[in-house]
């Protein structure tokens, strides 16, 4: 939730880490690993009034579902509401691709962005110079077929995906073939997926 204020004051609390954040503007912001990929999202988008944020989640920090990229795009959009000229859901996406990738230097991709800001059932094509996201048309009984037959378990571990990412860049670079080969057959999987599901 975000409450505007009537002073240019950033109070951010997060209850999963039980942290709260006192900030005096956007100019004094800096980071310091106290809940900064909030405050990025803050900094990129300069909102013209301080505010009072509280965000709290299901889903528990490192577990690898993308609440890190949610978590970006979810302040975005509420700093978006309050827009009058307001971003669209790419620009958002973007913005929380910067928070994280650019202003803070955490390896990854986009594609937890774009998965947060769309929601639903998307084909997603990442070309050098353009995203497209395609909103797939898939039947109700098959979601509903989808969701009895998947299970969701938390083995209580954490990870940190930036580094995960960051080791599957590096092997890319250097043009390891079973890693470029790894990465052909996930993107021919994400392709027979979308056409099974829409079948």
């Amino acid at each position: 939730s975000l409450k505007k204020r009537n002073d240019w004051k950033i109070s951010i609390y997060s209850s999963d880490f039980d942290k709260k954040v006192e900030i005096e503007s956007i100019d004094k912001i800096r980071y310091d690993g106290s809940l900064d990929l909030i405050k990025a999202v803050i900094k990129l988008m300069r909102p013209e009034f301080g505010m009072d944020i509280y965000l709290e989640s299901n889903v528990p920090p490192g577990s690898g579902l993308g609440g890190s990229a949610t978590i970006a795009v979810v302040v975005a959009g509420m700093l978006n509401h309050f827009k009058e000229d307001k971003f669209d859901n790419y620009e958002l996406a973007n913005i929380a691709y910067q928070a994280e990738r650019v202003e803070l230097a955490i390896s990854g991709g986009w594609q937890d962005q774009y998965a947060a800001a769309f929601g639903g059932f998307n084909f997603i094509e990442f070309k050098k110079d353009d995203i497209i996201v395609h909103p797939l048309n898939i039947k109700e009984e098959t979601i509903y077929e989808l969701e009895c037959s998947t299970l969701l378990c938390y083995t209580g571990q954490t990870r940190n995906s930036g580094n995960i990412a960051g080791r599957q860049a590096k092997a890319y670079k250097s043009k390891k073939q079973k890693v470029s080969n790894a990465l052909d057959k996930t993107r021919d999987f994400a392709i027979d997926m979308k056409n099974v599901l829409l079948k």
